[in-house]
């Protein structure tokens, strides 16, 4: 389920609400102060904020499943992969690059062709791919490039 940035924030601040009485601070959620006790009851003036980062991102649009560019995907991964295989959209985590794109396009895909177990450890100092993998992975895209070329 995705859910904007407005969404998560009242969630979160519903949630902090339950807890307030609870606990002897004073608690502010995204700029709204939504409880405070007296002095006596929070002698320390214990403050607890919830914030967000000015960056704070929606997330991306839905791509469509009915255009050439997902046709396009899953025949490449069905070529790369097998035939057997069943390509399924899905949420991603990640939403960094895609804001530059979504006034482009709403065919933005975000796939990695690379089999299950066959890398770890993504963004650390032990992160690796597997070197079949890696040669799968080029050859995928180089069957995805010139499907394009040959495209609509």
């Amino acid at each position: 389920m995705q859910s904007s940035v407005k969404e998560v924030k009242n969630h979160l601040t519903d949630l902090l609400s339950q807890l307030t009485k609870s606990l002897p601070a004073t608690f502010i959620a995204f700029d709204k102060k939504i409880y405070s006790p007296s002095t006596s009851d929070n002698p320390r003036n214990t403050t607890v904020v919830l914030s967000t980062t000015p960056d704070t991102l929606d997330p991306a649009p839905v791509s469509p499943e009915t255009t050439y560019a997902w046709k396009l995907l899953a025949s490449t991964v069905k070529q790369t992969f097998g035939k057997d295989v069943i390509l399924a959209p899905s949420l991603m985590t990640g939403n960094t690059d895609t804001k530059f794109y979504w006034d482009l396009t709403r065919d933005i895909w975000r796939f990695t062709p690379i089999r299950e177990n066959s890398r770890a450890n993504a963004h650390t100092v032990d992160e690796w791919v597997n070197a079949e993998a890696h040669v799968v992975g080029m050859g995928f895209y180089v069957t995805l490039i010139l499907g394009a070329d040959n495209g609509e």
